[in-house]
């Protein structure tokens, strides 16, 4: 079964979103989140832990 576009961005998105977590043995890195989240204020989001704490 070919993938539609919808599908393969949605699968690159995802991929990317699981290496961004997945630094291995590399410092965690929060920018790389950056492109990865609804650039829009129609997405609000809360986080119990801020980067400086983490």
């Amino acid at each position: 079964m070919k993938d539609t576009l919808e599908e393969t961005e949605i699968k690159e998105r995802v991929n990317d979103w699981l290496a961004a977590f997945s630094a291995g043995n590399k410092p965690f890195d929060f920018s790389v989140l950056d492109n990865l989240y609804w650039q829009d204020e129609q997405l609000l989001a809360f986080d119990t832990l801020s980067p400086q704490t983490t």
